[in-house]
């Protein structure tokens, strides 16, 4: 099981710890929503550039390339995998999630305060950890965000151009 926790704490700063299945991201109470979102999109950039999360799309898994040594690499050019999270002008909504192929764009209103930022961005990632595409590599672990039903076995380390603007249509 994944779960993502977003906690407004007594930290400088965003912090993030991992686990098996778990990620805590930490903002410091002080902190603007500005703030926070550049925090996040620093702390969820080292994590990816661990390489040990990976996304199932379509049969095929998108993850950091692997050398034949073993431990994953992020390649020089363009990340493999990214989430982002954006501020936005939003009067109708909270929070907005666009996933693709590697992908994921988290953009939230500009009117939330942090506690409901905080609310807001855990309740969002509990919906695409719902969507059972994402998994975590914990010590030679897989883990799923429910019962792992298959691993794909095509790995697709970089994304296809082509092919991710004819999923996108």
């Amino acid at each position: 099981m994944i779960t993502v926790e977003y906690i407004l704490d007594d930290v400088p700063s965003v912090r993030l710890k991992e686990d098996r299945g778990r990620i805590t991201y930490r903002a410091g109470r002080t902190l603007t929503v500005p703030q926070i979102i550049a925090g996040l999109n620093a702390r969820v950039a080292e994590l990816l550039a661990k390489g040990h999360w990976f996304q199932e799309w379509k049969g095929d898994i998108v993850a950091a390339p692997r050398p034949a040594g073993g431990r994953r690499q992020v390649a020089a050019g363009p990340p493999r995998l990214a989430i982002e999270y954006r501020l936005d002008y939003m009067p109708n909504d909270d929070v907005d999630i666009t996933e693709d192929r590697g992908r994921i764009v988290i953009t939230v209103g500009q009117h939330l305060e942090p506690p409901e930022l905080m609310r807001a961005l855990s309740a969002a990632a509990a919906a695409i950890v719902a969507g059972g595409r994402w998994y975590q590599e914990w010590h030679g672990e897989v883990v799923a965000s429910d019962r792992l039903r298959y691993v794909p076995t095509q790995r697709v380390t970089g994304q296809d151009e082509t092919q991710a603007e004819s999923d996108a249509a």
